[in-house]
């Protein structure tokens, strides 16, 4: 009975230590690369601010900031950037237009104990004239293949300014 108990403790440690962040497609995970994977969910806390990931649709990546410090913060969108692999993109958001995408993004204020979200368009943030690149492509997802994601937020927080930088792994269930 003692080798059964510890046999699941260890599993259940196991569990929790490969959690990762079921998407759209049902054999499609994402997990983190550089930060703790938990609970079969996408979030870290740094520097007293929260981060929450919800990569659950095929074209937007929802993202929550949360500022659990005692002094407002602001998110620099201008300078935010996501990509896969070797190419980085400024953030477009769910709700840019055609014109508003191009524009320059005012930074946003997150007061003490107050969050944010926002819809990261990842389909028009790597387009042109041309053509069209996704973030990722589900079909190229090859078995036991994890493919890089980043995304670079510039937080100020007073008067310094810091990059906060998340990689992100996309892969394919065995």
């Amino acid at each position: 009975m003692k080798k059964l108990f510890i046999t699941v403790i260890i599993l259940f440690n196991l569990s929790i230590l490969f959690a990762q962040y079921k998407t759209f497609k049902k054999d499609v995970f994402v997990k983190f690369k550089s930060f703790e994977n938990k609970d079969s969910k996408l979030e870290t806390i740094l520097d007293s601010i929260e981060f929450k990931f919800d990569p659950d649709k095929e074209n937007f990546w929802k993202i929550e900031i949360r500022n659990k410090c005692t002094q407002k913060i602001s998110i620099v969108w201008e300078n935010a950037v996501i990509g896969a692999g070797d190419g980085l993109s400024k953030v477009i958001f769910s709700t840019d237009t055609r014109i508003s995408m191009k524009m320059p993004k005012s930074s946003e204020v997150i007061y003490p104990n107050a969050y944010i979200s926002k819809e990261i368009d990842n389909f028009d943030n790597f387009q042109n004239e041309n053509y069209t690149i996704k973030l990722f492509y589900v079909k190229y997802l090859k078995d036991g293949y994890e493919w890089p994601v980043r995304l670079i937020l510039p937080i100020k927080k007073g008067d310094k300014e810091k990059d906060f930088q998340f990689d992100f792994l996309v892969y394919k269930a065995k």
